[in-house]
């Protein structure tokens, strides 16, 4: 289980303490490299090409997706999609100032990335009611 503290101040974090590992991991009998990221104790994970996909498209960086895990009025809730695993919904400002939403899974200690994007007007909305 991933635990976010609340009481961490963003303001007074000038750069973020990163650490880039390589995970592996299998699908349909081929490798795949993941990057991993240490991001304040907590480590994210993003498949390459969706990674670059969202970036190009969106020009949202690893760093920025995993910095919203860091606002004390993030927001979470579940996908609730026909999907394999329990996708989960959060809502959060980034590093950058930005308000972004971020589907991702939980797989033991790491939040598995699955996509980032700009939050639609009904999440803006229940993002600023409940700050």
């Amino acid at each position: 289980m991933i635990y976010v503290s609340s009481t961490q101040n963003n303001k007074n974090i000038s750069y973020a303490k990163r650490k880039f590992l390589l995970n592996f991991s299998f699908t349909r009998g081929k490798e795949v490299i993941m990057p991993l990221i240490e991001y304040y104790g907590l480590l994210f994970e993003w498949h390459d090409q969706k990674m670059d996909l969202v970036y190009r498209g969106r020009e949202i960086t690893f760093e920025e997706v995993c910095s919203i895990f860091l606002d004390p009025a993030l927001m979470s809730f579940d996908d609730v999609g026909h999907y394999d695993e329990q996708r989960l919904i959060s809502v959060g400002l980034s590093n950058r100032g930005r308000l972004l939403t971020v589907v991702w899974v939980e797989r033991g200690d790491v939040a598995r990335i699955i996509t980032a994007f700009e939050p639609s007007h009904h999440q803006k909305r229940r993002y600023s009611n409940a700050k």
